[in-house]
Parts: C-alpha cells; sequence; structure tokens
C-alpha cells in the first residue's frame, strides 16, 4: 500500500475509530498519558548517554523555574549529542540536549526550558498525545482495510511506538506553539531582569533557526510553526505591552 493511498484510508477510518472510541478522552486518560510518558522517558534515558558535566550550570539555569507543574514534580537530565533539542513530557520528564546546551547562553537556554513546559503546564502535550494516538488507530484501521483490500499492510505496533516517543519530535499547531512562547515570556518577565530574560525566547529563535541546521530542534520548533520573524514579533511585542523596563 502506497503512503497516499494508506493515508486516504486512515483519513477516512479515522472519524469511524473516533466515533466507536467515544470521544478524544478514550484516546488516552490524563493518567494513562502520564504513565505512558514515563515508561518513555525511561526507554529514552537507558537509549541515551547521559552526562552529569552540565548539572552545576543546569542547576543555575532551573533557578526559580516551576518546579511542580500539573502535580508533576519535574526532573532533569541531560543528554549527551551532536544534536539541539529539549523536551519535556506530561510526567514530568524534561531532557536537555547537550548541543542546545553548548550554543545557547542560560537565559536563551531558561527560554526554551519555559517554552517547553509550557507545553506540559497548558497540556498540549497531552492533547499531542491523543492526536498521535488517534492517528496511530486510524492508520492500524488502515492497514486492516489494506490487507482486507490486497494491498498489504502489518501490525499497528511500530506506529504505537512512534507514539510513544511523540514528545522527542512533536508538532504543536502554530496557536500551541505561539502559546507556550508567551508562558515561557511571561512567566520570564516576573523575575528579576525580566525583561532581558524575556526577551532572551526571541534570542534564542534567531540561533535555533540559524545554527541548528539539521538538528531536531530545529525541526520541532520550525518544522510547521509559525515563521520565524513572526515568532520573534510576537514575543518582543508582548515584551513591550508588558510594561516592564
Amino acid at each position: 500500500m502506497s503512503v497516499k493511498t494508506a493515508f486516504l484510508i486512515a483519513a477516512a477510518a479515522l472519524p469511524l475509530t473516533l466515533s466507536g472510541c467515544g470521544s478524544m478522552e478514550s484516546l488516552g486518560s490524563e493518567q494513562d498519558i502520564i504513565a505512558s510518558a514515563a515508561q518513555s522517558c525511561q526507554k529514552l534515558d537507558a537509549k541515551s548517554q547521559i552526562t552529569t558535566r552540565y548539572d552545576a550550570r543546569m542547576r543555575v539555569i532551573r533557578q526559580g523555574l516551576p518546579e511542580v507543574v500539573n502535580g508533576q514534580t519535574l526532573n532533569y537530565k541531560v543528554y549527551q549529542t551532536k544534536d539541539m533539542n529539549a523536551f519535556a513530557m506530561p510526567n514530568g520528564c524534561v531532557r536537555v540536549y547537550s548541543a542546545l546546551l553548548d550554543r545557547l547562553n542560560n537565559d536563551e537556554v531558561r527560554a526554551v526550558l519555559g517554552h517547553e513546559i509550557g507545553h506540559v503546564a497548558l497540556r498540549h502535550s497531552v492533547q499531542q498525545y491523543r492526536t498521535n494516538n488517534g492517528v496511530a488507530l486510524g492508520m492500524s484501521a488502515a492497514n486492516a482495510i489494506g490487507s482486507a483490500l490486497g494491498l498489504g499492510g502489518g501490525t499497528g505496533s511500530d506506529l504505537l511506538e512512534r507514539v510513544t516517543y511523540s514528545a522527542i519530535s512533536a508538532q504543536y499547531s502554530q496557536r500551541l506553539e505561539t502559546e507556550a512562547d508567551n508562558y515561557s515570556v511571561d512567566l520570564l518577565l516576573h523575575e528579576k531582569n525580566g525583561r532581558q530574560k524575556a526577551l532572551a525566547m526571541a534570542s534564542a529563535l534567531r540561533k535555533i533557526s540559524t545554527e541548528g541546521q539539521g538538528s531536531t530542534m530545529l525541526q520541532k520548533m520550525f518544522g510547521d510553526h509559525p515563521d520565524t520573524a513572526d515568532r520573534i514579533k510576537n514575543v518582543e511585542d508582548r515584551v513591550k505591552a508588558s510594561g516592564i523596563k
């Protein structure tokens, strides 16, 4: 079955799948999603090279950021890798890639962490999980239909595995990305030297867009996201509107 055929069948199958489920809640309760995120984080930690080289710096960067979000205590680790990335999961798992720390200053890293924490605080990651789970169910239905039509297919296990790791390369909608940017800006504005720290979000966006070629962070933050210039302008306008000097 071709990719185009699979997506056409999945698109037709998904509404039927969701109507059978009854609601988006049936694609995963928040408790189930948190449990799945915990398992995903454990798998990622086991497959990644965790470094403690940045621990002292991370303690400085994290100072003043939320410690608990939606009842989940945030826990941080740094992965040693040449890729630029950072992500946060609904269970409080926050992971930062060493290349991001190497290329951004402390305020810029804080702004990126604020953005990722924003996705969790605003429950964007729960919505993303349900969306991916719905797509996986639809694609599984497409595989089943494709097999019945002699178009090939297979099990949905590989799709469900990709759902488990969706947080790494999550592609949120433009609206959700802007909300996460705004969350980070508002969070940092209320700190000492808040204007400088909030504007670091714009600086981070510039660096990631120019220095992150081929990185997961570039794909994640800019793949289907608002234009970089628009995001930077939104950040700068929001800081200006705050009246904080």
